[in-house]
C-alpha cells in the first residue's frame, strides 16, 4: 500500500517538528499493538488426499478416470479458524486452497476410438469463505479458479464423432457454493466431498472431488515481531521527550522543535 503514495522528498523529513514525530511513532506503535491480536487469530490447517476416491468423467459417463487411466496426484488443504486444537469458530473464516490433481487418461471406446493424454490442474488463488453453523463445510461467494492443462489424443473412427482429440489449457472457474466437509472437528477424522459440473473443450463430465485428512496443525502466528516493533517506536518516543526538555527555548531551532 505504500507504494502507491507519493515518494517524499528528503528535506520533508529533515524540518519535521519532534512533537509530530513523537506522535506519529506512538500512534505507529499503538496501532501495530492492537493489530498484532487480529494477525495472530490462529487457525486448524487441515491437509488432504485426494488420491484414493477422486475421479472425474467425460462423455456421460463413457470415460471415468480411474479406472480408465490413473490420477496420480490429489492433494489440498483447508485453515479454519479455531481458539483451540478442534475447537473450531462458526462463522469464522474458512480457506480452501493448494489443490493440485494429474493423472493420465486411457480409454477404448467401443472399439472405435482409442482416447490417451495427460491432465493436471492446480488451483490458482485460495477460495475465501466461512464455516458453516453446523461446522460442516464452508459456504463461499466465488468459484474455485484452476489453473487446467488437459490434452487428450485420440486414433480411431469414431473421434470426431464424440469430439476428441481435445484440449484445454488455461484458467478455469468451477462454480461453488457449499464445500461439504464431515468430522471437521475430530483430528484425523475429516473428509471433504464436493461435485463440480466441468467442460473440456466443448466435452461435458463431472469431478468428483473427495478427499481424507492426512494431516493436521494447530497454527498461531507469532505476534512477537509486531510487539517488538512497536516497544522500539514507543522507546525511540520516549528517547525524544527528554531531549526536547532539555533544549527548551534557548534556540530559534528549539522554539521551532
Amino acid at each position: 500500500m505504500q507504494a502507491d503514495r507519493p515518494v517524499p522528498r528528503a528535506g520533508r523529513f529533515l524540518f519535521r517538528s519532534s512533537h509530530s514525530i513523537i506522535v506519529q511513532l506512538v500512534a505507529m506503535a499503538l496501532c501495530l499493538m492492537g493489530s498484532s491480536n487480529a494477525l495472530a487469530q490462529s487457525h486448524e490447517v487441515i491437509h488432504f488426499d485426494f488420491t484414493p476416491d477422486t475421479s472425474f468423467s467425460l462423455l456421460g459417463g463413457t470415460i471415468v478416470t480411474p479406472p480408465d487411466g490413473t490420477l496420480d496426484l490429489g492433494a489440498g488443504r483447508i485453515s479454519v479458524e479455531a481458539t483451540a486444537p478442534g475447537v473450531l469458530i462458526p462463522g469464522g473464516v474458512f480457506i480452501f486452497d493448494s489443490l493440485e490433481i494429474a493423472g493420465t487418461v486411457s480409454k477404448d471406446v467401443f472399439g472405435a476410438a482409442q482416447i490417451d493424454g495427460d491432465y493436471a490442474a492446480s488451483q490458482s488463488a485460495p477460495l475465501v469463505g466461512t464455516l458453516a453453523p453446523a461446522m460442516n463445510g464452508g459456504n463461499f461467494s466465488a468459484d474455485l479458479a484452476l489453473n487446467v492443462n488437459i490434452v487428450l489424443g485420440c486414433v480411431g473412427s469414431g473421434c470426431s464423432s464424440l469430439g476428441f482429440p481435445i484440449s484445454d489449457i488455461g484458467l478455469s472457474l468451477l462454480s461453488v457454493s457449499f464445500l461439504s466437509v464431515t468430522d471437521l472437528a475430530v483430528s484425523g477424522n475429516a473428509r471433504i466431498t464436493a461435485n463440480f459440473p466441468i467442460e473440456v473443450d466443448g466435452v461435458l463430465g463431472t469431478l468428483d472431488l473427495i478427499g481424507v485428512e492426512v494431516s493436521r496443525s494447530f497454527v498461531v502466528p507469532e505476534p512477537g515481531t509486531f510487539i517488538l516493533v512497536a516497544a522500539g517506536l514507543l522507546g525511540l518516543a520516549a528517547q525524544r521527550r527528554p531531549a526536547r526538555r532539555l533544549c527548551g527555548r534557548a534556540t530559534s531551532m528549539c522554539k521551532g522543535s
